[in-house]
């Protein structure tokens, strides 16, 4: 009989290594927050949530990004990393984040969304909106730093017909 060789338990475990000499294998799982079971985050599963924040975007119901994240389940934080990954999704969020500020802006503008909501929130999804939000801070800063607190003093004004003095009771 052939003496048969020990075979090991684990026989893809150099699998990675022998395909990819010299790379890691990355592996990723997420945890779905209506099932509440982890699944997997291949590339292609990121390139399909890019398409669908764009297309979520365009609805007229899409006012925040959160909305979207809510609607598949999904974690602030799971995205952040996402996008780190994938700069396809990336650039797919920021897109969406444009339509989202360009429909409260004009919402806003029409009167149909509440404007100091939509003003304080807007650096959030503009590019130019945040440069003037930080612009204005700065100045304020600047100003508050290099003037300190101011007095004005005011000098007893002349009686005239216009404004005569005051009428003190004895």
């Amino acid at each position: 009989m052939k003496e048969m060789k020990k075979k090991d338990k684990t026989p893809h475990s150099n699998i990675a290594s022998e395909v990819l000499p010299n790379k890691a294998c990355n592996y990723e799982d997420y945890l779905d927050m209506f099932s509440f079971k982890r699944k997997p985050v291949p590339l292609a599963f990121l390139l399909e949530i890019a398409q669908k924040v764009i297309k979520w975007a365009q609805e007229e119901e899409s006012l925040k990004m959160d909305q979207f994240l809510i609607k598949y389940g999904i974690e602030q934080s799971d995205m952040d990393r996402w996008r780190d990954r994938c700069p396809e999704l990336k650039d797919a969020w920021k897109f969406a984040k444009m339509i989202i500020g360009t429909r409260r802006e004009l919402g806003a503008l029409t009167g149909k969304l509440d404007r100091s909501i939509v003003a304080f929130t807007m650096p959030v999804y503009c590019r130019e909106w945040k440069e003037q939000a930080e612009w204005r801070a700065k100045l304020k800063q600047t100003e508050t730093e290099s003037t300190g607190p101011q007095f004005v003093v005011l000098e007893k004004y002349p009686d005239t017909v216009e404004v005569p003095s005051k009428k003190v009771k004895e």
